[in-house]
């Protein structure tokens, strides 16, 4: 079969196709009854059942005309209803709400035993000395102790409102601020009190108040004797001489050990110090003649004074123990020895109470040179 023959068939198959489709649509076909084809005896269509329910339904009746007469009505007039006026808020509505306040929290129960006070109410630390501590507390019911930190001890009663502890050097070792506490032992939770601090300090420092900044010996080394600055003096101290509550027990050339006089076992080390002293401020010069740098009663203090022939001014210090910068400095002027008839210093030469070199000048204090064999 060739293309020719394909193209005639195709064409054919199409044009039946396309009468086949105008047929069913177009046909009317006469009658319902022509176009159905017979039943079989007994069988009812559904057709049959259709025609004779419509066939049973009356007839509608023609609608009702009523004849009336058209009243022109007033017009009504409508009142604006207005709305009741809403007060403003007198805050942004845009803002939250604070939140309400919590709730109190109920305060706890009164503990059963009251603690008052403790006497003392602080000690210091790191002696080998008992202190006696009295705990004012009521009631005190059999079997009360004393804790202090956790530590239970035994408690003598004193009366019907007071106890008393012994605390010994391990519990006051350290300084820290301890808690005091009474209790009945196995009855915690029925008999407890109230706490109370006791503070356990340090004990009082000599570098608070003492600067240690020199040594000063006999010839050989022999009788050594410490120089003590404070803010307003020089000191010197010797070996077992006290210094206020302090007693010096040892001295060398780098530091001094002091012992506290009032307090058992309490020591302290005293290293040599080059800085200012320990408050601030410039020590006075002890006043000669004075032991250990006292004034003598009744002394003046000397005048400022230009030092003569050129002397300088003594050097200041700051707070730090540095020469301040920018001294004053005065004009060096040189030494000339006074004329005959001119002020000067007075030298008498020839005292016969000295002793005399070999061209008849007195000898210097400490001179090694001999007076000659007389």
């Amino acid at each position: 079969m060739n293309q020719t023959q394909k193209t005639v068939l195709v064409s054919v198959l199409f044009v039946s196709s396309l009468a086949a489709l105008l047929y069913v649509w177009f046909d009317t076909g006469g009658t319902e009854a022509a176009g159905v084809a017979p039943l079989r005896p007994g069988l009812i269509r559904a057709t049959d059942l259709e025609q004779g329910r419509t066939d049973n339904k009356p007839a509608a009746s023609p609608p009702v005309v009523v004849e009336g007469t058209l009243v022109r009505m007033a017009r009504t007039t409508l009142t604006p209803v207005i709305p009741p006026a809403v007060p403003e808020s007198p805050r942004n509505i845009f803002d939250y709400l604070p939140p309400p306040p919590p709730k109190p929290v109920p305060p706890p129960p009164p503990p059963p035993i009251t603690l008052q006070s403790v006497y003392p109410p602080s000690v210091y630390a790191r002696s080998t000395m008992t202190y006696e501590l009295t705990v004012d507390a009521q009631p005190l019911p059999e079997g009360v102790r004393v804790v202090i930190d956790g530590e239970t001890l035994a408690a003598e009663r004193k009366g019907d409102r007071q106890l008393r502890v012994r605390l010994t050097p391990d519990l006051t070792a350290q300084p820290r601020t301890a808690t005091v506490r009474v209790v009945v032992p196995g009855q915690e939770s029925k008999w407890y009190s109230n706490d109370v601090t006791l503070k356990i300090d340090p004990p009082p420092n000599p570098n608070d108040e003492y600067r240690y900044i020199g040594m000063v010996t006999d010839a050989g080394g022999q009788n050594p004797r410490a120089v003590l600055a404070t803010t307003n003096e020089y000191q010197t101290v010797h070996l077992n001489e006290p210094i206020g509550r302090f007693r010096v027990k040892s001295i060398t050339s780098e530091q001094i050990i002091v012992e506290d006089t009032q307090l058992p076992g309490v020591s302290h080390t005293m290293p040599l110090s080059s800085g200012p002293a320990p408050t601030g401020g410039t020590p006075t010069l002890p006043v000669g003649g004075s032991p250990q740098g006292y004034p003598t009663p009744g002394y003046q203090p000397p005048q400022s004074y230009q030092s003569p022939y050129g002397g300088q001014p003594p050097v200041q210090y700051d707070g730090t123990g540095q020469p301040v910068q920018g001294q004053p400095q005065m004009p060096v002027k040189p030494i000339t020895k006074p004329q005959h008839g001119q002020g000067g210093i007075p030298v008498i030469v020839g005292d016969p109470n000295k002793p005399m070199d070999g061209n008849g000048r007195p000898l210097r204090p400490f001179s090694r040179q001999r007076p000659p064999n007389q």
